[in-house]
């Protein structure tokens, strides 16, 4: 079985260009021949950090976009930065508001800080932080009622983890810990009575909270599991990741509905709209798709991206869909027509994340 990586550091490995080279081996010196001072090293441009994590707010006039270990707050309507909110200990791969717009959450390596973001003229004043995860924390949900977080993550090759924080005392509550490699996606049931969960073990789980067990293991991927998504109204789940398919469950059953060849390469983002009639994908093909939420059939294809999309997130009219890209860059597309609305662009350039 191949050693599974963090999700920032698969796409990195699999798909950013201009990887280092390996360094060339310095020629002996020859005794007796003269010296000469060596030109300085050409530095190399740093390059804008991915935007591994968008998120809308419910209300659609707030967008977050992680740039490194700062998290940038964005006027959807003028396309202007409100504030950036730093602090963050490495970099910051997973963002969610929390069902009232409230509260912001950003994931980074073990630990959450979780921002109020109230208020238009300066929102994100205040900041307090869930600490204590594993590793990277590479995904985040907010449970229907907006009283619990849950947080997923884990160690690479070893566990899985996802733990659920009381947002009203800031305690942490239960983990699930079946999964044998990181855990890539979660998400609630609409009741907020269920978990699906998805990892790079290949499988993707339903878990009862109220016990803390897994009801049913969704088996039938051949490659990590990326991404999950919960239709909202609850009939269906959707899983995707590694094997470059989209696959279709009903979660009272656990069979599998449908299976959709989707993109060319895996696929790291998956979105139901509001209404559950669209599921938007994303995947290191550049390429953003929307498919039919219910059969899987293709709906269409969004203008290919220079870089491959990171993260995608779904306005609650599911008019707009934001896709934050290895290019530091996001892009809000009208989902009607596919057509290019805004593009907010890349922070200065910095270094890229590191791979802890």
């Amino acid at each position: 079985m191949k050693v599974a990586l963090t999700l920032a550091a698969a796409l990195a490995a699999l798909c950013l260009p201009g990887r280092a080279a390996p360094a060339p081996k310095e020629k002996a010196s020859v005794p007796g021949a003269p010296t000469a001072t060596a030109p300085p090293a050409a530095s190399k441009p740093l390059k804008p950090a991915p935007a591994l994590a968008v998120a809308l707010r419910p209300d659609g006039k707030l967008l977050a976009v992680s740039a490194g270990t700062v998290v940038r707050l964005w006027d959807v309507a003028s396309g202007t930065l409100v504030r950036e909110l730093p602090g963050h200990p490495e970099a910051v791969h997973s963002l969610q508001f929390s069902p009232d717009g409230a509260l912001l959450a950003a994931g980074a390596y073990q630990v959450v800080r979780l921002w109020k973001v109230e208020g238009e003229a300066k929102p994100g004043g205040e900041a307090r932080n869930l600490a204590g995860h594993a590793d990277r924390v590479v995904a985040l949900a907010f449970s229907p009622d907006g009283s619990t977080l849950a947080a997923a993550g884990g160690r690479a090759a070893a566990a899985g983890e996802v733990r659920f924080w009381n947002l009203a005392s800031g305690a942490p509550g239960a983990t699930l810990a079946e999964h044998s490699d990181t855990v890539y996606g979660v998400a609630f049931s609409p009741d907020g009575r269920h978990v699906l969960t998805g990892s790079a073990d290949r499988n993707a789980k339903l878990w009862d909270l109220s016990t803390g067990k897994a009801l049913r293991t969704l088996s039938g991927h051949t490659d990590y599991v990326l991404a999950v998504a919960y239709a909202p109204d609850g009939k269906r789940v959707a899983t995707a990741g590694g094997d470059h398919s989209i696959k279709l469950w009903d979660p009272v059953s656990g069979e599998q509905a449908a299976s959709i060849a989707a993109h060319e390469r895996q696929i790291g983002c998956l979105a139901f709209t509001a209404d559950g009639k669209w599921l938007a994908s994303g995947g290191l093909d550049r390429s953003v798709k929307l498919w039919d939420g219910a059969t899987g059939r293709a709906i269409r294809t969004f203008p290919k991206l220079p870089q491959p999309a990171a993260s995608l997130s779904l306005s609650k009219d599911g008019a707009l869909l934001a896709c934050g890209a290895w290019d530091g860059v996001t892009r809000l597309f009208s989902t009607s027509n596919g057509q290019l609305v805004k593009q907010l662009p890349a922070p200065e350039a910095g270094p890229s994340p590191s791979p802890k």
